[in-house]
């Protein structure tokens, strides 16, 4: 027999058992939603990607491990993320960059990481356009009012006496911030040896933004990011369109973790939605409710409402704030708080920023106030 028909057969045989082979043990690619929960930076997170690719073999459906090991390992990815974001920018943990700089007194430049000049970078940029309304040099005042690490004092008497020292060592004029570049390492400077800096009022945003930038780098782009309440959204929810995000009524009761029902659903894409305010965070002193939010102006916090004094017949709820980044929505949303309605809303207006405001009446109903860029 002729070599080259030899040769022909032999490949046909071939071709032949390959495909026998792949029609007994068929493998494809399909999509699957998937969701990660976890704990980070004092708060609980939620990252949903929908249309994750999955390889599954016909011949081993129940196969789950195999199955799911790229999600497990993705998993693991976000959790390993948000845990290097917090290890950067805690104010809890002593050994943070964050933690490191606040016990430093001196005023030359203290090295830190991009990521950490970049949030830095962006605080001082709101702080200015908020006039000192976001100013992330407050920390001791948290600390004072008992919403940072620090032990509180005691009566407002003595709260309204330490704050008044406690102003002398804020401000952020006072703190410097360097990039970095191909001479230089990013670094950030204090005028004051006693500055210290809480990035709680943006890290939680800026999370969001790296966990998304991650899968973004994964080619997944159909996902939603949520960190302690400030939610970042790319895509779509698979074949059910948009995101809906709900923005929860800041209805103040007894139990603080109470969920008070939704005031509004959003639906969003290419969108993250900060919210500051709500009704789970504050402190009673002296019969009056004071918000865990620090108005950088006076030293004090936003107060809720004065139980000796009666409710006014409308305070600030909880303030919602649109924009693409999530750390950017995550500080002005602080800032529109402090700010207060007349001025937060002027200067939303000016600056086109998406702001919603919930205003909380005496008999714990709400009003909505927004910018006229925010969705109707």
């Amino acid at each position: 027999m002729p070599w080259d028909l030899i040769r022909f057969i032999l490949a046909v045989i071939l071709i032949t058992a390959l495909f026998g082979w792949y029609a007994l043990f068929p493998t494809q690619t399909v999509h699957s939603d998937r969701k990660a929960e976890g704990k980070t930076m004092g708060t609980h997170y939620t990252v949903k990607v929908f249309q994750f690719p999955i390889t599954v073999s016909a011949n081993s459906p129940a196969d789950n491990d195999k199955v799911n090991a790229p999600w497990k390992k993705l998993a693991e990815e976000i959790q390993n993320e948000f845990d290097r974001i917090d290890n950067l920018m805690s104010t809890y943990k002593s050994d943070s960059e964050v933690g490191r700089f606040n016990r430093s007194e001196s005023a030359e430049w203290f090295e830190v990481s991009p990521e950490t000049a970049e949030v830095i970078a962006l605080a001082l940029e709101i702080a200015e356009l908020s006039s000192g309304a976001f100013d992330i040099t407050v920390a001791p005042l948290v600390d004072i009012w008992g919403f940072g690490p620090g032990i509180p004092a005691v009566g407002l008497e003595e709260l309204k006496a330490k704050t008044e020292e406690a102003k002398s060592k804020t401000g952020y004029a006072n703190l410097e911030v360097r990039r970095g570049s191909s001479s230089q390492k990013p670094a950030i400077k204090k005028a004051l040896p006693e500055l210290t800096i809480d990035l709680s009022g943006i890290a939680k945003g800026y999370a969001a933004d790296a966990v998304g930038k991650l899968l973004e780098k994964k080619k997944l782009t159909n996902y939603m990011v949520e960190v302690g309440g400030e939610v970042r959204c790319s895509g779509n929810k698979g074949t059910m369109g948009e995101w809906n995000i709900g923005i929860e009524k800041p209805l103040l009761t007894e139990e603080k973790n109470e969920f008070t029902g939704l005031q509004r659903e959003l639906p969003l894409k290419n969108m993250s939605l900060a919210t500051s305010g709500g009704s789970h965070n504050y402190r009673i002193i002296d019969g009056k409710y004071f918000s865990h939010t620090i108005d950088p102006r006076t030293g004090f916090p936003v107060e809720l409402f004065s139980e000796t004094e009666g409710k006014p017949d409308f305070n600030i709820g909880s303030v919602s704030v649109l924009d693409r980044a999530c750390a950017r929505a995550d500080a002005l949303a602080t800032a529109f708080i402090v700010l207060g309605e007349k001025e937060g809303l002027a200067l939303a207006e000016k600056e086109k920023i998406p702001v919603l405001y919930l205003l909380r009446s005496k008999d714990n109903s709400i009003t909505e106030r927004a910018s006229s860029y925010f969705p109707k």
